[in-house]
């Protein structure tokens, strides 16, 4: 007898209703061959009155079967219409705007609690919920006809000719009364401390040796040198002249801070014992006297992983997307550079010199040449927020290093446009319109997740570069106190002719003379190998040199400006563009000068302006 389970109804619930039809004719027609087949077989054995019977039974179990089926497809009918219906309810937008509303009644009346027990915690908080509240309302009211038809109306009130002279004429005034305000400020530093005014020498060697090494001198924009310039002076004084912009970056650093302690939970519950350097029964294992102990792939690699995971959070809910947009139109409106080059530069202060350029990447291939070499230079002159958190780790101070972040950003393109100025025209920079590729995740755990794989080849490229580049300058030291023995120098080391090299540079900055060749040294391990190694020995002189060449040296270190990203720069951007490698191979060693000198300006103009405790 052939079995009856061949195409049993149940199977089918969840088929589709026109596919569930076919299934039920199928099943019966299998049911009626499996009947007469039944009934032959019972005749041919003689058996004629007990199989009558079998074939009847088989038949009302078929019509009980069929009708049990009916029932069992109207409830499941239902049961998946009102699955449906409360789905569509939950993604309608009536239930959004319901639980946005619900959601900031409940914020207002925590806020509202919270202002009754302090006023400065509370106020932080407010401030980040208003812009996350803006630029989400802003994001679903942007494409309203109501807003496109405002947008045009300005348009078209911003391209009159009288009121854009107007306009212009209104930026020159506020651009001369802050330089008014910053020589005012420049000058009674330097009447109190002479020898602040030794790091304005080093500011304008600096910019004369970029001007002698231009491509084209007379193409030179001398609004984007003065407006740069005047930017990183406004934020040199905010840090060191007002209590509020001291606050901010120490509100900036307390939240660096705690990112390092977010990811000590992370680090301990994988090294244990390790990450606290305290084994039990009061043994301590890799501690030198009076330094702290720190191992660099237990404190610095899962700081990398917890900050890209938290960088793709904050690009899911756009939050990553609104700070670098509002940075970049500044900076253009100011500075009148071109939209990607400043983009790209903004991105810098938060993301590396390989993942700022995704943001411009359908741009890449049709930028000019000097824009390519801003692109590359801001990667140089910038390093990524997650190693700002390693170097805080090493004892680093964070509010100097996110201060320095930020100013590399109009830095960088204030050399790059002196030694490669823009060959286009005004209205054609103009015309460029600014992009950003969009980064939508699923829900905010896959952002999280998504952005801690993505960090696996981050912290592998980190490693070995270290490992590399650390190795090959020991076997450079080797040969250099070899080659010094040969001939009766001892003590001879690559570090020590770094020293010397760069000397005048560190003396010029305005570091005091006693620390000079320490920070010189320093600015040759930054050049040759990379900057987190000369960070790690910066840690290390704490008590050695002063408070004032240790701010200095933190600006002047704080870039990639060194020879191995020269080859991640190719690298990285030469993938998004493969038709301009030949390109970037020429500008890489002119755009990593650039971004050297941009530190070393800031590392100046913080020289110009240090306040003695």
């Amino acid at each position: 007898m052939s079995s009856r389970n061949s195409s049993s109804p149940v199977d089918s619930v969840n088929l589709p209703m026109d596919e569930r039809n076919d299934e039920n004719r199928s099943f019966m027609k299998d049911l009626k061959k499996e009947n007469g087949a039944i009934a032959t077989e019972l005749r041919c054995s003689g058996d004629t009155y007990n199989g009558d019977v079998m074939v009847d039974d088989i038949r009302k179990d078929s019509s009980a079967s069929k009708s049990t089926y009916k029932v069992h497809n109207r409830r499941r009918h239902c049961i998946l219409t009102v699955r449906k219906n409360i789905a569509k309810f939950f993604e309608s937008p009536i239930f959004k705007r319901i639980s946005a509303a619900v959601l900031l009644i409940l914020l207002g009346v925590y806020l509202t609690l919270a202002f009754r027990r302090s006023v400065k915690e509370p106020l932080v908080l407010t401030i980040m919920a208003a812009i996350f509240i803006a630029y989400k309302v802003f994001e679903q009211v942007k494409d309203t006809k109501t807003l496109q038809s405002l947008k045009s109306i300005f348009l078209e009130f911003a391209r009159d000719v009288n009121l854009r002279r107007k306009w212009n004429f209104i930026k020159c005034v506020l651009l001369g009364l802050s330089w008014l305000m910053v020589c005012c400020f420049v000058a009674h530093s330097c009447y109190c401390c002479p020898r602040n005014s030794v790091s304005f020498i080093g500011l304008v060697f600096l910019l004369l040796f970029s001007w002698l090494i231009s491509r084209n001198p007379l193409k030179i924009s001398l609004r984007i040198i003065l407006c740069g310039l005047n930017l990183q002076f406004l934020m040199g004084l905010l840090i060191t002249r007002t209590s509020f912009g001291a606050s901010i970056f120490e509100t900036l650093s307390e939240g660096v801070d705690l990112i390092l302690k977010f990811s000590e939970a992370g680090s301990q519950f994988i090294f244990g014992a390790l990450e606290t350097g305290n084994i039990g029964n009061g043994t301590s294992i890799g501690v030198v006297p009076n330094q702290a102990y720190f191992v660099f792939a237990i404190h610095a690699l899962p700081v990398i992983v917890v900050y890209c995971a938290l960088a793709n959070v904050l690009y899911h809910f756009g939050i990553m997307q609104a700070v670098i947009r509002v940075i970049s139109l500044f900076m253009i409106e100011t500075m009148g550079t071109s939209a990607p080059e400043t983009l790209n530069a903004a991105a810098n202060i938060f993301l590396g010199q390989t993942e700022a350029p995704f943001l411009i990447k359908p741009l890449i291939p049709t930028l000019t040449s000097s824009e390519l070499h801003a692109v590359m230079t801001g990667g140089f002159a910038t390093v990524a927020g997650a190693v700002l958190a390693v170097y805080s780790g090493m004892g680093i101070d964070s509010s100097n290093l996110i201060a320095a972040s930020v100013m590399n950003a109009p830095a960088a393109l204030v050399f790059s446009k002196i030694v490669y100025p823009e060959s286009k025209s005004k209205e054609e920079i103009a015309e460029c319109e600014q992009r950003m590729e969009t980064v939508k995740f699923r829900n905010v755990f896959v952002a999280a997740a998504k952005g801690a794989s993505d960090s696996v080849m981050f912290v592998l490229n980190v490693t070995m570069n270290l490992i590399a580049f650390v190795s090959l300058c020991e076997m450079v030291n080797y040969i250099v106190a070899w080659s010094g023995d040969l001939i009766g120098i001892e003590e001879l080391s690559f570090a020590k002719l770094s020293s010397y090299v760069f000397y005048p540079l560190a003396f010029m900055i305005g570091v005091d003379y006693q620390d000079c060749f320490k920070v010189a040294e320093l600015i040759g391990i930054k050049t040759t190998v990379n900057e987190m190694v000369a960070y790690q020995k910066l840690s290390t002189y704490e008590g050695q040199i002063s408070e004032r060449s240790t701010t200095l040296a933190t600006f002047a270190l704080c870039g990639f400006a060194n020879f191995a990203s020269l080859g991640i720069q190719i690298g990285g951007i030469g993938a998004l563009a493969p038709s301009r490698v030949e390109e970037l191979s020429v500008l890489g060693l002119s755009a990593l000068l650039c971004g050297s000198f941009a530190c070393f300006s800031n590392a100046c103009i913080m020289g110009l302006l240090y306040q003695s405790s």
